[in-house]
C-alpha cells in the first residue's frame, strides 16, 4: 500500500469513521471500519486485520492505523470509540449477526 493522503476532514479519528459508516452503509469500506472498531471493543468481536483491510482504500486504511494508534494510546477512556463501538454492537445484535 502506499502512503495514505491524508484528505479525511480531520475530526478525532472515531468521528471520522462515524461519519464514514454513516455516509456509506453497506459499503465494504463502512463494514470493515465497523469491524475494527468491534475488534477493538470486545473480545466476542475477532475480525482478521486481512478482513479489515482487504475492502479499503488507501486513504481508509491510514484511518485504520489511525484508529489503533489512538485506541492503543487511549483505549476504553475514549468516550468517543465507546459510543461508536457500543451503537454498532447494539445494531449488528438488532440485525441478528453480532459475530459473522
Amino acid at each position: 500500500m502506499s502512503e495514505p493522503s491524508r484528505i479525511y476532514t480531520g475530526d478525532p479519528v472515531w468521528r471520522e469513521i462515524e461519519s464514514w459508516i454513516e455516509d456509506n452503509t453497506g459499503t465494504g469500506s463502512a463494514t470493515a471500519l465497523e469491524r475494527l472498531t468491534l475488534s477493538l471493543w470486545s473480545p466476542h468481536y475477532r475480525y482478521s486485520m486481512s478482513a479489515i483491510f482487504h475492502p479499503l482504500d488507501d486513504i481508509r486504511a491510514g484511518l485504520v492505523v489511525d484508529a489503533v494508534t489512538a485506541y492503543s494510546a487511549n483505549g476504553e477512556r475514549d468516550q468517543d470509540f465507546m459510543r461508536l463501538a457500543q451503537s454498532i454492537s447494539d445494531r449488528y445484535e438488532a440485525l441478528g449477526h453480532s459475530d459473522d
